[in-house]
């Protein structure tokens, strides 16, 4: 299982998160035929996180 936060903006979410201490897994990418652009990390349990915005039409 995976949970998805949708942010408004990936790079910027990925960036903060990142000075904070968190180590992604995938850093940010388009996954054109999902239609969003995805970062994945884990939290301290180690649970599969993402954060995604979808990209414009």
């Amino acid at each position: 299982a995976i949970l998805i936060f949708e942010v408004e903006n990936v790079d910027a979410a990925y960036e903060d998160l990142k000075t904070r201490g968190v180590t992604f897994t995938h850093p940010p990418q388009d996954r054109a035929d999902w239609g969003v652009r995805t970062a994945h990390f884990r939290d301290p349990a180690g649970n599969l996180l993402e954060i995604n915005q979808y990209l414009s039409q």
